[in-house]
């Protein structure tokens, strides 16, 4: 399977390694000598062993999808409103202007990411251990402005 990864535009091949007895994630760009093999039986159960989320990062892991709920500031409520950012997002405008915005992921780390580039328009309402994530990673970004 291919995944594209928009984030940073680059391609991704997720394979079964034969040497560690797993699913990984490989990146093309890294890969040199590739060689193509006649044949390929793909994997029966392939979605019940790779547990990824292309909407937030194209990380192989088995945790568990957690609900994230935000709240953006009025200021961007239309580049929050005109985009879908999760296939099974929830988006809705408040009265006072501030948008809603709740989905289910399990890349805790990239959705993280992504939360941080909106600032002070963002609001983590939901789940504790993201707000912690949060908050940690502000107080390790303001070292480096010291």
């Amino acid at each position: 399977m291919l995944q594209l990864n928009t984030t940073v535009g680059d391609w991704y091949a997720i394979g079964f390694c034969h040497k560690h007895n797993k699913y990984s994630t490989y990146n093309l760009s890294r890969m040199k000598d590739i060689v193509l093999c006649d044949a390929f039986t793909p994997d029966p159960d392939y979605e019940k062993k790779v547990h990824i989320d292309p909407y937030f990062g194209i990380w192989n892991n088995e945790n568990e999808a957690i609900k994230i709920e935000l709240l953006f500031d009025k200021s961007i409520n239309t580049y929050i409103l005109e985009r879908t950012w999760h296939k099974n997002q929830v988006c809705r405008q408040n009265e006072d202007g501030s948008v809603y915005l709740s989905f289910e992921s399990n890349q805790f780390q990239e959705s993280l990411y992504w939360i941080l580039r909106f600032g002070s328009a963002v609001q983590i309402l939901n789940p504790p251990e993201l707000k912690e994530a949060y908050k940690a990673e502000l107080k390790k970004m303001l070292k480096n402005v010291q």
